[in-house]
């Protein structure tokens, strides 16, 4: 029965779908269960189409929000290699979301200035963008390798690349941002948020170690609220991202550090509030050990500093 539905859809029976709306009302409703009946009649008949339903078929598939995506993007590259017709930022978009390196080519085939036309906008979703929040290491390479300038790129929702690879946990795309440039650990997105700030946001302590080995000023930055990344920690109970930035500040030896400690233990949120104040605030035993160790930190700092006057 919903074989023939379909069948009657696809065939132009129903008007709606001239507009591109009948295929979309139908994936939207459609159940994970009933995918394999719809993929094959798909691949059965795609042929038989006309340019037209495949455009529909496209827009439609282009624009729903999945669940059973595993079942679509099969489907959506289908389309796209038989509709001639089909916009190549789509075609594009596929081959980022799917890894497809091979697809991406026959893009700068057809258009060599592609990437180049993306790179002019000043805030944009490029191809590693997605492949960076899919976790597609290889192709993101690929990627940077063709425009490095990519990985500094803010999408329209603020984040890079790394932004969106340290969100998504994808601990080998990140660690691949770092080889390929350390400053980008420090770049700030919306908010003034840096990837270092994202860490310890989520409590990843394994990206933070990696940005404080590769990057140690990167614990100087500050959003545009006022806060370090001990801050952010505190304030999202995250206690294993505190205790490692504790360390770090403790065990750095390196000329200037204790200027570093004193203006990070200075610096205060659009509150007010040091890291001292609110970690003395705070009800967790985690926190108030962390606070006590920043307390001698803080101790020692002003020590110095006196004595170096």
């Amino acid at each position: 029965m919903m074989i023939l539905l379909i069948e009657d859809m696809l065939v132009g029976s129903i008007p709606v779908l001239r507009h591109g709306w009948g295929v979309f009302i139908l994936l939207a409703s459609f159940q994970p269960s009933r995918m394999h009946d719809f993929v094959y009649f798909f691949q059965i008949n795609i042929d038989q189409l006309t340019r037209s339903i495949k455009r529909c078929l496209f827009i439609s598939i282009s624009h729903i929000n999945i669940v059973a995506s595993k079942y679509f993007i099969p489907i959506r590259v289908a389309v796209l290699k038989m509709n001639p017709i089909t916009n190549l930022d789509d075609k594009l978009k596929v081959a980022a979301e799917s890894g497809n390196i091979d697809l991406l080519y026959e893009v700068i085939q057809v258009d060599s200035s592609i990437l180049k036309i993306i790179d002019s906008n000043q805030f944009v979703e490029t191809p590693l963008h997605i492949a960076a929040t899919n976790g597609h290491r290889p192709f993101a390479i690929e990627v940077m390798n063709l425009k490095p300038s990519f990985a500094w790129k803010l999408n329209q929702q603020g984040f890079s690349p790394i932004h969106l690879a340290v969100q998504n946990n994808h601990k080998s795309m990140v660690f691949c941002f770092v080889d390929m440039n350390k400053d980008l650990i420090r770049l700030k997105g919306k908010e003034g948020k840096t990837p270092l700030h994202f860490a310890c946001q989520i409590d990843e302590v394994d990206i933070l170690a990696e940005f404080l080995t590769a990057c140690p000023n990167s614990i100087e930055d500050v959003t545009v609220r006022g806060e370090t990344a001990l801050h952010i920690a505190v304030k999202k109970n995250n206690f294993n991202a505190l205790n490692l930035l504790v360390c770090f500040l403790k065990k750095n030896t390196k000329r200037g550090a204790r200027k570093i400690e004193n203006k990070i233990l200075s610096q205060m949120d659009e509150n007010g509030n040091t890291i001292l104040h609110i970690s003395t605030q705070s009800n967790q035993p985690e926190v108030t050990s962390c606070s006590f160790n920043l307390y001698i930190l803080f101790l020692l700092t002003c020590q110095s500093k006196y004595n170096t006057s």
